[in-house]
């Protein structure tokens, strides 16, 4: 990404930050069907547990991301 993220408390915010970009870069379509059901279960609770897991717990970022994709059923 070029630009600089929104706070991780607002998912809305960095969803069009990174839609931006990746639709400049790759179509809208492709990330809209793709990303969308993401960001809509991503609200500041869960951004907040998923970041203590890494931040706090030492987890690994990619580890914590596809566990929870698992548990909702997006990956």
């Amino acid at each position: 990404l070029t630009r600089p993220m929104p706070a991780a408390t607002d998912p809305a915010a960095a969803w069009e930050t990174i839609r931006a970009e990746l639709a400049q870069e790759f179509g809208m379509r492709t990330f809209d069907s793709w990303l969308k059901p993401v960001f809509s279960r991503l609200d500041e609770k869960t951004l907040q547990q998923l970041n203590a897991k890494i931040a706090v717990e030492g987890q690994d970022a990619s580890s914590v991301a596809r566990e929870w994709l698992q548990q909702q059923k997006l990956l």
